[in-house]
């Protein structure tokens, strides 16, 4: 896969790839994936089975990558095989990482993006509401015959 030249900067020499279970792939600088590893790790006992679980998933299968002069970059088959990406790609840039999307699954994934479910997730998730509906209109008069108006 050849990186667009403007995320370049943003990912660094060497960066990792790491799965999400949206089936994507994330694209983060190694700092940033590092200092996101320590953290989860700090929060989370190294004893417990579910940690483990996720840790095997997300670091276990991550990927550290440097692109060559024209930016491209190899993806395993393992991190292809778990993003489900047997195409064409579709690559996002977020606020501090890049999403590498099976295309077509990607156009499934916005097409169920109703305006209402994007208004759920920000009501759940940052105490948005609705905008209040809209009065209904009064109905309009009739309009007078002739008769009625005196004529």
């Amino acid at each position: 896969m050849t990186l667009p030249q403007f995320l370049r900067p943003l990912l660094g020499f060497s960066f990792a790839i790491m799965p999400l279970p949206s089936p994507c792939l994330v694209l983060m600088p190694q700092d940033a994936f590092l200092d996101a590893v320590g953290e989860w790790r700090d929060k989370r006992s190294l004893f417990d089975p579910d940690v483990s679980l996720l840790d095997r998933y997300f670091v276990g299968n991550a990927d550290v990558v440097t692109p060559d002069s024209q930016g491209r970059i190899v993806i395993s088959p393992e991190l292809r095989r778990l993003a489900k990406i047997h195409g064409d790609v579709s690559i996002l840039a977020m606020r501090d990482r890049v999403e590498v999307w099976d295309a077509v699954t990607y156009e499934d994934h916005m097409r169920a993006l109703t305006p209402e479910r994007i208004q759920a997730v920000l009501n759940r998730k940052f105490g948005f509401q609705e905008p209040p509906a809209a009065a209904p209109e009064p109905p309009a008069a009739a309009p007078e015959s002739d008769a009625e108006a005196g004529g």
